[in-house]
């Protein structure tokens, strides 16, 4: 807790974390706030939005990838993550 939780503003790395992140969680928050807003049947299209997030996401890396170099290893774990839900979720639809 460097400088009561102001530490990131020394660290370009944490900097970079913490914008990273936040951009994933907004993107996730607007999609779930635009299917609300819609209407949608979140239950019966759970795996559209599901798709639409990880496209988004991965869009989202690729945007940021060379802007952020100090976050390449949590990029390079993301992405994993991202291949990995998506493959779950490919197993479980079959």
């Amino acid at each position: 807790m460097g400088f009561r939780h102001f530490a990131a503003f020394f660290s370009r790395g944490y900097r970079e974390n913490d914008y990273l992140l936040g951009r994933l969680h907004a993107l996730d928050r607007l999609i779930d706030i635009v299917c609300n807003s819609a209407r949608l049947d979140i239950e019966h299209q759970r795996n559209r939005i599901l798709a639409l997030k990880l496209r988004g996401f991965r869009k989202s890396l690729d945007a940021e990838e060379k802007s952020l170099p100090n976050s390449a290893e949590l990029i390079t774990r993301l992405r994993r993550s991202i291949a990995a839900v998506e493959a779950g979720s490919v197993a479980r639809n079959r």
